[in-house]
């Protein structure tokens, strides 16, 4: 039996609160990335900053929320100092999770360049919101990151990969971005509803017990 966990209905959707204007002032005309992922090596948010650089250095329109936190802190602020990028980075550390809807609706493209993953809970959450998804080509994103109709994929560790797909996500067109989103949207839907899929994984338990007890 496989399933994913999923995340509970109705939770995350395109429509919804939005951070305040305290927290997070939203410039007009820019597009936002948004990374929820650890600041680990694993999860390869060196390449995230260098890919990002690469791709605001060719359109200054870029922005990117990082919503973490961890040991590459120090290296994460020395980055954005020393390549003077304060102004397009924000990092506003992690926040709790009933925050996090109003952060990915405050987003128009969800990223993570993680080296190694599982199902993604944070791409699930991204994908309910309706956001177009820069991942990396791993096979647990090729299960729910489709290249080229509701995101992108790129090589792990490729910094001019990322750069290249962030910069594709943000030409999309209105309507290529609504055909992205309802595909996300559809895929979360049918796929990993936590209330539909929990039960299963409770139904798996008793099967298992109960061969064990018969044994």
């Amino acid at each position: 039996m496989q399933f994913p966990w999923g995340i509970r209905k109705g939770l995350f959707g395109p429509v919804g609160a939005l951070p305040s204007e305290a927290e997070c002032e939203r410039e007009p005309g820019t597009h936002v990335f948004i990374s929820t992922r650890s600041w680990e090596p694993l999860y390869g948010i060196n390449t995230l900053l260098e890919a990002f650089r690469q791709a605001c250095g060719v359109d200054s329109s870029l922005r990117l929320l990082l919503l973490g936190n961890g040991s590459e802190a120090g290296r994460v602020r020395e980055f954005v100092d020393v390549h003077g990028l304060s102004r397009v980075i924000r990092t506003l550390g992690p926040f709790v999770k009933e925050d996090m809807p109003k952060w990915f609706r405050a987003a128009d493209t969800y990223v993570s360049c993680a080296q190694s993953d599982g199902t993604s809970v944070s791409l699930l959450e991204a994908m309910a919101t309706g956001l177009p998804a820069v991942v990396t080509d791993i096979p647990s994103n090729r299960e729910w990151v489709l290249d080229g109709r509701n995101g992108w994929l790129a090589a792990a560790r490729s910094t001019g990969e990322f750069a290249d797909r962030l910069l594709r996500a943000a030409r999309l067109s209105p309507k290529q971005r609504r055909l992205f989103s309802k595909r996300s949207q559809r895929m979360v839907e049918e796929r990993a509803d936590w209330d539909r899929n929990f039960p299963r994984l409770l139904e798996m338990y008793e099967r298992l017990t109960g061969m064990s007890i018969s044994q």
